[in-house]
């Protein structure tokens, strides 16, 4: 149980440093580590969901924990509401998703749906408090690209993960 405490603060470490590498490209959403944060949390903690709770509390709380270590409840459910909010349904679509395959093509689809997940709740968050248009032109367009590097990084972590496991099996 200690391990797993020890395991889900490291993920929270990792989640944090991620939101330190931005590139701001408009709406106040800027692109970060965030997204390949959470999916490889969710690959590798089991308490991943937990984890980006207790993110999002800490950060409305204001801890700066958000993307260019914003804080508070305004950063919350501002403009970045939808992706955050996505953070924890990509979280659960993951976690959920990973109990039923575990070859690496299945694990690619899983990367590329839950960060799919995290760009339509970005959009639909966006959609309302803005507009359609501008949720597509400034909330998923100039994530796209990051975002496919993205899931390609998270997925060659986890096959780098798998090579390591499976050499220690070698011994």
């Amino acid at each position: 149980m200690m391990m797993q405490v020890l395991a889900s603060i490291g993920s929270m470490l990792v989640l944090i440093a991620s939101a330190r590498f931005t590139i701001d490209v408009g709406l106040d959403v800027p692109v970060s580590m965030q997204s390949l944060a959470v999916c490889l949390i969710a690959y590798f903690d089991r308490y991943a969901v937990y984890v980006v709770l207790v993110y999002l509390l800490i950060g409305g709380l204001g801890l700066p924990v958000f993307a260019d270590g914003a804080a508070g409840w305004d950063t919350l459910f501002g403009n970045s509401c939808g992706y955050l909010v996505g953070f924890v349904l990509a979280a659960l679509y993951m976690r959920y998703s990973l109990s039923y395959g575990s070859s690496l093509t299945y694990i690619l689809q899983v990367l590329t749906v839950a960060t799919i997940v995290i760009l339509a709740s970005g959009f639909a968050w966006l959609a309302i408090i803005k507009s359609a248009s501008i949720a597509w032109t400034y909330g998923v367009l100039p994530y796209v690209p990051g975002a496919v590097v993205k899931v390609i990084i998270a997925w060659l972590i986890v096959i780098g993960s798998r090579r390591v496991e499976a050499w220690k099996t070698v011994d």
